[in-house]
């Protein structure tokens, strides 16, 4: 468990450690154990840092996502605008449902656009305000077991705290990082956040 006063200086996490029960490979092999587990460490957590857990992020991690690298296009109306963007979500979405065999357990977490052209020139970083007739976008895909995850959730529910928001081990950093600005930047109380590490750790 750590508490960091700044996603910009990780170096100042304080962390508090205990020993893993009711997991095996970052899945939960014994719910009751996992419980008793979590609980102690939230226990320990507040106890410490006088503060209250009640809402957390699941960071999946380790053999239990994988990643999926794919392109998708859309027609543009002259010049790209933000609703072109979000229509690439949708059809990214709609590639990835259609891509699971029947009866695969698979569900889709987070993606991330690589690079994106316009009517197939060079790469570019941000189409907004560009000029074309097709927007094209390279994607970056992760996805996990949907039994893992369901799994994982229910344990959170089960010592009393809501999950968030679930997101992939290689771009947890970035996303909580975007996430601590703008909440700086607005009316929450963002200077302290906490990272729970929980399973067997590769």
């Amino acid at each position: 468990f750590q508490r960091c006063n700044s996603v910009n200086d990780l170096s100042s996490a304080k962390v508090l450690r205990s020993e893993s029960q009711g997991f095996r490979k970052n899945a939960v092999d014994n719910l009751n154990e996992a419980k008793n587990g979590l609980n102690e460490l939230l226990d320990r957590a507040e106890n410490e840092w006088q503060c209250e857990i009640n809402e957390v992020s699941l960071i999946i991690k380790g053999n239990h996502d994988t990643t999926k690298r794919g392109k998708v296009q859309q027609s543009v109306d002259k010049v790209v605008q933000e609703t072109d963007l979000a229509a690439l979500d949708t059809e990214l979405k709609s590639k990835y449902e259609e891509s699971l065999s029947e009866g695969q357990q698979k569900e889709l977490l987070n993606w991330a656009w690589s690079s994106f052209d316009i009517d197939k020139r060079t790469a570019i970083n941000q189409p907004i305000g560009l000029s074309g007739k097709s927007l094209n976008g390279q994607f970056v895909a992760f996805e996990a077991d949907s039994f893992i995850i369901k799994d994982l959730v229910n344990l959170c529910n089960e010592v009393g705290l809501t999950v968030a928001d679930i997101v992939a081990a290689p771009i947890a950093l970035q996303h909580y990082a975007s996430f601590l600005r703008k909440s700086c930047a607005g009316n929450f109380a963002a200077d302290t956040f906490c990272i729970i590490d929980i399973g067997h750790i590769q």
